[in-house]
């Protein structure tokens, strides 16, 4: 698995083609930036408007992420909590088909394929990211917090797809 993480703060999961809307700590400086937006979520994850683009936000704590495919509707993010060896969580995730995901609440649009990255980056700069790719569609968010053995700990966010836009 290919695994990112944050300088500090949030992650942000947005269309790869509009990636260049997001602009990170930068912005004008009489309004709240896309990063600052960003921090103010409160939990795990939210959704943020940008340019009308929907930006998947990944808060709490600066966790490594990486992507979990499980078809072209649905895929989960695997933020590592705590765990002895990369080999650990893997061996987890098998898994996973026992854990108990619960709505955020959110909704997420997607139009295109999506990229994870640093929330305090532009979108438009060359950094590390995670390219996660899955069909056009209105999507649930949901959670679990993972936890098959005492020691180990997952946050779990899975994207499923509910249907075509409104």
């Amino acid at each position: 698995m290919k695994w990112i993480s944050s300088n500090g703060g949030p992650l942000v999961v947005i269309e790869a083609e509009r990636a260049s809307f997001w602009l990170g700590i930068n912005g004008p400086s009489e309004s709240i930036t896309h990063y600052q937006r960003a921090c103010e979520i409160n939990g795990y994850v939210g959704v943020l408007s940008v340019e009308g683009v929907d930006a998947l936000i990944l808060n709490d704590e600066p966790l490594q992420s990486a992507w979990l495919s499980s078809d072209e509707s649905s895929g989960i993010i695997v933020r590592w909590s705590y765990a002895e060896t990369e080999e650990a969580v893997i061996d987890s995730l098998k898994g996973v088909h026992r854990a108990h995901f619960e709505s955020a609440g959110l909704q997420f649009r997607i139009y295109g394929n999506l990229k994870m990255f640093d929330a305090g980056m532009p979108g438009d700069e060359p950094h590390e990211s995670l390219d996660l790719k899955l069909v056009s569609g209105k999507y649930d968010v949901e959670l679990c917090n993972f936890e098959p053995d005492s020691g180990t700990q997952l946050i779990l966010i899975r994207l499923r797809r509910i249907g075509e836009f409104d």
